[in-house]
């Protein structure tokens, strides 16, 4: 099954006001693999990618059926002509298109309901997406050893994540030894890993659209302090993956996974939405709620002023619960 063909004929038909995108819209990924056009749009009955004369031929092989590519000297006036002067727009489109419009609304709320959850065969796509990040994961871990950098590892590890197909990154991937694992965002350093350092990984790629957020915290030999802080977030996760429920509040699982790391403090939320999917939050005060086969990276973290630890998993939410869909060096 197509699930960019199956979502564009959706948003067809059940948005009356046309979304207008670009190529480098975050919202094309899941619309249509083709990026070889100047604008789209998908709603008011309508599915239409707009190219200059030349291109059209190209554009017609790679787009899929449900797309009607169209000819145009004036690619975007021509589309936002389609639209009647109102528009849909992602609030992440350039100046140049907002401006053009004649009258546009921020898609966002529209586009949060339909992109809230993958269609139930998508969730098959997405795992195969996933066992290529278990895999590179794997082969980096196999080559940490004392002496390494933190940014030699963080080139192996977005090498092997690209030639298994990642096409980006969300973020950009984490690799940090020591004391340096107790800060949240940093750039990979030149600093050489030692016997005694925790290591931490943290990485987003990206496959086919989907966004993989994983983080793993883990040692080269055994110190009982950063072992106790390991057991303690996998105790919290586990807790938050028992509430993660459909129909509870994005909320109420970040309450449940911060009571289970007191006295600790963690200072990100518990999770954000995956797989480039818009909802739900965890994170206190969100009211977003869970539905069954919402697709969450859930976060657990301790830092203290020697190390941090940090997990993530990638979670679908299930009638029983949060299931983890990765298979790397589960906690």
């Amino acid at each position: 099954m197509n699930y960019r063909k199956r979502r564009a004929n959706a948003w067809k038909e059940m948005l009356e006001v046309p979304l207008v995108f670009l190529p480098t819209s975050p919202l094309r990924p899941k619309l249509t693999r083709c990026v070889s056009f100047t604008v789209g749009i998908v709603g008011g009955g309508r599915a239409n990618l707009y190219v200059p004369s030349a291109l059209a031929d190209s554009v017609e092989e790679d787009s899929e059926d449900v797309w009607e590519v169209i000819r145009s000297d004036d690619p975007v006036g021509e589309a936002l002509a389609a639209c009647g002067g109102r528009v849909l727009l992602h609030p992440e489109e350039p100046a140049w298109l907002t401006s053009a419009a004649a009258e546009w609304k921020d898609a966002t709320p529209y586009i949060k309901k339909l992109l809230a959850k993958p269609f139930p065969g998508e969730v098959d796509i997405i795992k195969e997406h996933i066992s290529s990040v278990d895999r590179a994961l794997e082969r980096t871990v196999e080559r940490i050893s004392p002496g390494v950098s933190e940014a030699g590892i963080r080139d192996l590890l977005n090498s092997l994540l690209v030639r298994r197909g990642a096409e980006g990154f969300l973020y950009p991937t984490q690799v940090l030894f020591g004391e340096r694992t107790r800060l949240i965002f940093a750039a990979p350093s030149e600093r050489k890993l030692r016997e005694d350092d925790v290591v931490l990984l943290d990485a987003a790629p990206i496959f086919e659209g989907y966004s993989l957020p994983l983080a793993r915290t883990f040692l080269l030999e055994e110190k009982r302090d950063v072992i106790r802080a390991i057991e303690t977030v996998g105790k919290a996760l586990t807790a938050a993956l028992r509430r993660m429920l459909p129909g509870v509040s994005g909320e109420e699982v970040d309450r449940v996974l911060r009571e289970s790391l007191k006295p600790h403090i963690m200072p990100h939320a518990a999770g954000v939405p995956a797989g480039g999917f818009l909802a739900p939050t965890l994170a206190p005060g969100s009211k977003d709620l869970l539905e069954e086969m919402s697709f969450v990276s859930l976060t657990g973290g301790v830092y203290t002023d020697k190390y941090g630890v940090r997990v993530k998993h990638l979670v679908l939410v299930r009638e029983g619960g949060g299931e983890i869909l990765e298979t790397f060096a589960r906690l």
